[in-house]
Parts: C-alpha cells; structure tokens; sequence
C-alpha cells in the first residue's frame, strides 16, 4: 500500500471522493469520502479537491496535514479543536476563503504559509493563537486584527496583506519582516506593558503607516520603516541606546524626530533620502 504522500498532490483536479479498503494500514476516508485520513482518524492528509465542502465547513481533527486543502473552495472555516495543528499550505490559495475562526481556548498552531494567498480571507480571530508560522497570513485580505499576548509569529507571517489596523499583544515575538509591504496599514496598536520584539524590516514598505508609538520597545531593528514614504511621526523609547542601521531610510515624509539622550550609536543611512526631515 501507499504509505506516504504529499499534501495537495492531487490539486486541481476532479476527485470527488476518496476510496481506501479497510484493509490499508495507513489510510482510511471519512464517512463522506471527501477526506483522506490516517488510520487513527486524528490527522487529515488530503481532501477531495473536485469536492463540494458548501459555504461553511468545521473542522475538528487534531491535525490537517500539510497542503490538505490546498485550493478547497471554502467560504466559512471554523475548528472546533483547541489543539489543532495547522500544517504548511494547509489552505493555501484557498481564494474564496472569507472567514476562519478558531476556540477561544487551547493550544492551536499554525504553520507556514498556512493561507497564504487566500486573498479574500477578511476576517480570523488570533486573540488566542500562540505560535504563527512564516508567512501564513501573507497576501490575504485581513483588514483588522488582533493578536495574542506571548505569542511568537513567523517571518513574514503578514507579508503583502491588506490590513489596516493591528493590535499587537505583550511579549510577543515577530520575525522578520513580519508586516513588510501592508501597504493598507495605517494604525499600529502597541501595548502598554511592552515585551514586543520586531524582526528586521518588519514595517517595511508600509506606504500607508503615518504614525506610530515605539515607547514601550527596548530595541528597534534594521530597516523597521525602510521607505515608509508616509511615516510622519515616530516616537522611540526613553532608554533606546542605538538607532539602527536603515530604520528610517526612505522615510520622506518624516518631518522631525526625538533622538533619547541615551542613544550613543546611530547606524547606516539610518535616515537616507528623509528628505523632509527638518528637526532632530
């Protein structure tokens, strides 16, 4: 028997059902035929890409193994699983997704490029999800969203998505470009308690940006507003010791800017072509 596959390998076509013998020490299907599963039930390897899932789908297995749906057209996706764990491209290219939610209890996880693509996905509730893989949100349509307290998100997770707004939760961790080229995002909600760390170039090209507050930050990273063309206002924080290589670089509406007493390096064309910068 086929012991291993994998995901999406048969996107894009015409396959309705699934049919394994219950002789097969691997794999068995759901009581529809529309999902392939491994032998215990627990995990979901594939689903029939020439299926009919209709406009709302829940889904409560423990695992949806990587590009399992990959494409599935889904409008309304709900887990009912706390601990579910999302694998790569699990719904990648999923474009007439619109909405996800998850519990608002448990331990979910989602992996890398997890919806990537799904460019009308608008509306997901990550209050409670703690880790958020390299770039699973990129290049959605997410407007407003609201993040979790503690939580590590990957590089890119939001890259080239249209949100407009985000509330970021204390001591949470982000990667590398994290929300490079949100070029929709104007509003930038950081906590009050602080313990937020931004990858490199995290803001970057988010031509939108106008303000933002970085009080509650111990250390700033390279390129974080790298040719945020309309970043106007920045504030930095009190105890801030070095300005970072790039940080404002391109940022040609930036007028004027606080220096901390405490800064005693500022690095690389930190503030190249700021070309209306005026007051330091």
């Amino acid at each position: 028997w086929i012991s291993n596959m994998n995901g999406a390998a048969f996107q894009a076509t015409e396959i309705k059902t699934f049919i394994v013998p219950s002789s097969n020490a691997h794999y068995k299907v759901s009581t529809d035929g529309k999902l392939l599963l491994s032998k215990d039930g627990r995990t979901v390897h594939l689903a029939a890409t020439g299926a009919d899932f209709g406009d709302s789908y829940t889904i409560s297995y423990d695992v949806v193994g990587n590009g399992a749906f990959c494409g599935i057209e889904i409008v309304n996706l709900t887990f009912t699983n706390p601990n579910t764990v999302i694998g790569d491209y699990a719904f990648a290219n999923c474009e007439a997704l619109e909405s996800v939610t998850f519990p608002t209890a448990g331990v979910a996880s989602i992996g890398n490029s997890s919806f990537r693509y799904a460019k009308n996905l608008t509306k997901v509730n990550l209050e409670k999800i703690k880790l958020v893989g390299d770039y699973a949100f990129s290049n959605t349509g997410l407007k407003d969203v609201v993040l979790s307290d503690g939580a590590t998100y990957g590089e890119g997770a939001f890259y080239a998505a249209t949100i407009e707004k985000v509330t970021i939760g204390k001591n949470s961790q982000f990667g590398m470009g994290a929300f490079q080229k949100c070029t929709s995002l104007k509003s930038v909600i950081m906590p009050t308690e602080g313990g937020v760390t931004f990858g490199d170039g995290c803001f970057a090209y988010d031509t939108s940006l106008e303000t933002i507050d970085l009080s509650t930050m111990k250390v700033i990273p390279d390129q974080a507003f790298f040719e945020c063309a309309n970043l106007k206002k920045a504030v930095l924080p009190e105890k801030l010791t070095l300005i970072a290589a790039h940080m404002f670089s391109g940022c040609t509406g930036l007028t004027d800017i606080t220096i901390p007493e405490e800064v005693v390096f500022i690095g690389d064309e930190a503030f190249r072509n700021c070309a209306s910068l005026k007051k330091i």
